[in-house]
């Protein structure tokens, strides 16, 4: 059954102050819907700073400049935003945006990673990292450059009936803390990831062997401020 969790967030104007030196900034688009394609087309490549406001894209460590748009390449490494246009809307996990991440070859033969990255303020009070994905290949998630352990907390299915997997990570060690998170889809086959809905929360969740003896819907406590849409 499809849960009725948002744990999105989206707050785009504290990108105007993120030059600033000495502030700790929050997150800032973690749903991928502050997207600004109002001058692109489908299929195209566009600024990252328009495509994914706050986040930054890497193949392997290359830093892009501009990534896709409701783009599946044919082996190329690739990140993309992705809409209810990309293949009937299979690749769209919630809101009208989610954000594709495609290793591939790095036309030397080998494959390359692709990933996402924002430094920001873990909130103070937090307790776990939850968000939803579609999962090809092998991915990891991390916070302050170590590798979060993902609990599986259920699953879904989009409008196109495609298996969304929502997880959950305790950073409770990292409350009140400005650190990197990271997303990687990792060089191990020609696959993609897609995620959505990221946020923070202030119920911790089950360790990975011990998921059955935890109420999925105790994870309705976003911490305050940080429900997109919340005034």
């Amino acid at each position: 059954m499809k849960t009725n969790l948002k744990w999105s967030f989206c707050f785009c104007c504290l990108l105007s102050a993120s030059g600033q030196s000495g502030l700790s900034q929050p997150f800032v688009n973690l749903d991928f819907e502050c997207a600004n394609l109002s001058d692109y087309s489908p299929v195209t490549g566009f600024p990252t700073s328009d495509a994914i406001p706050g986040w930054t894209a890497y193949i392997g460590t290359t830093e892009l400049t501009a990534i896709g748009y409701d783009v599946l390449t044919l082996g190329d490494p690739n990140v993309s935003v992705v809409d209810a246009n990309f293949f009937n809307g299979s690749g769209l996990i919630q809101g009208q945006y989610s954000l594709m991440l495609q290793p591939g070859d790095n036309q030397e033969f080998q494959y390359t990673s692709a990933s996402i990255s924002q430094t920001g303020l873990v909130p103070v009070g937090s307790e776990s990292l939850l968000f939803d994905a579609e999962v090809g290949t092998p991915f990891t998630v991390s916070l302050g450059g170590n590798s979060l352990a993902l609990s599986v907390l259920g699953t879904s299915v989009n409008s196109a009936g495609e298996q969304i997997t929502q997880y959950g990570a305790n950073i409770a060690n990292y409350a009140g803390q400005t650190e990197a998170l990271t997303v990687t889809a990792l060089a191990a086959q020609n696959s993609t990831d897609i995620f959505d809905a990221f946020a923070f929360s202030a119920i911790s969740v089950p360790e990975p062997d011990s998921f059955g003896l935890f109420a999925l819907g105790a994870l309705c406590a976003v911490l305050p401020g940080w429900r997109k849409g919340s005034q």
